[in-house]
C-alpha cells in the first residue's frame, strides 16, 4: 500500500448482475477496474450493507444515472459519484457470461 490506499476485490457470479459490496468509507479517491462481456455498468450506494438500502447513483449534475459503457474492460475514477456513501457495489444491465472480478482501488 505504498500509494496510501487499499485494494479490494469483489465478484459478480456467473449469470449475475450485481457485485458484492465494497467499502469506500473515508476514501478520497476511488477507481474501479473490471472486465465485462456485455451490458452497461451502474453504481449503487448505501449507508450500510443491508441489500435493500442500495440505490442507483446518479451523476453529480443530476442528468441521469452514472453509467459505464462496457463493451470490454473498464477502468474509471468514480470518487465524485460515490463520495457521500460508505458502501457501494456495481450493477450490470445484462447477466455476465462468467464470474467477473472487480478491483476497487481506494486512496485514503
Amino acid at each position: 500500500m505504498a500509494f496510501g490506499g487499499g485494494i479490494q476485490y469483489v465478484t459478480v457470479a456467473q449469470s449475475g448482475t450485481v457485485s458484492g459490496a465494497f467499502s469506500v468509507r473515508n476514501a478520497s479517491k476511488v477507481a474501479l477496474q473490471f472486465p465485462v462481456t456485455n451490458g452497461n455498468a451502474f453504481l449503487q450506494g448505501a449507508f450500510d450493507t443491508t441489500s435493500a438500502n442500495y440505490v442507483r447513483l446518479y451523476k453529480t449534475d443530476g442528468s441521469g444515472a452514472f453509467t459505464l459503457t462496457t463493451p470490454t474492460s473498464v477502468g474509471a475514477v468514480v470518487s465524485d459519484v460515490m463520495a457521500p456513501f460508505t458502501n457501494c457495489r456495481v450493477e450490470f444491465s445484462a447477466a455476465q457470461t462468467g464470474v467477473r472480478t472487480i478491483t476497487v482501488l481506494a486512496k485514503f
